[in-house]
């Protein structure tokens, strides 16, 4: 997601030096809520696995299933079948439907309240993995059967559990997708 702060030929007057700073602040808060003309860009092909219905991104490169280090940030894009054969998903541009942001066990199970002190190190009794997850709904005009890109990290053994923020989300994507909001 990028936001871009308005040109001017005074860049050291206060108003400008307050919307640069707003921008950046706003690059690091985590995403809430889809507006119309948000869209998610595939900039380069995105080979999905025989036998598999997502691929993998973080780092800012695909990585296996079993590859992904989960206390770091990593985004899935999620297809509506199974790959039947290696399938690749073109570059395209993606309507954001809607955003979601949940807490969820490895399992998929809600998180209850808890106490976040000693989370995962089998003292409080709570489950060892809490995923933070922010799950963008996409849609293709071209018919590309894609369903959701889901960021995502495993946040148990963290001090102050957070969302991904915006910079997160850019950092485990890399080039291979930009989000774009309205301007």
């Amino acid at each position: 997601i990028s936001f871009q702060p308005p040109s001017t030929r005074n860049p050291r007057s206060p108003t400008i030096a307050c919307a640069t700073a707003l921008y950046a602040y706003m690059e690091r808060l985590p995403i809430t809520s889809a507006s119309a003309g948000m869209s998610a860009s595939l900039t380069k092909p995105l080979a999905i696995p025989v036998g598999e219905a997502s691929v993998r991104l973080q780092y800012g490169h695909p990585v296996a299933r079993n590859g992904v280090q989960e206390t770091d940030p990593h985004c899935i894009l999620e297809l509506d079948t199974v790959a039947q054969e290696t399938l690749t998903v073109a570059p395209e541009t993606f309507r954001i439907d809607g955003i979601r942001r949940r807490e969820e066990t490895f399992s998929g199970m809600p998180v209850l309240v808890r106490n976040v002190m000693g989370t995962g190190l089998g003292r409080d009794g709570g489950p060892s993995h809490i995923y933070y997850v922010t799950e963008f709904r996409l849609r293709s005009d071209k018919g590309t059967q894609v369903r959701n890109l889901t960021c995502q990290h495993n946040v148990a053994s963290v001090a102050i559990p957070h969302h991904l923020t915006l910079a997160e989300i850019r950092q485990a994507l890399g080039d291979y997708f930009s989000l774009d909001l309205p301007r």
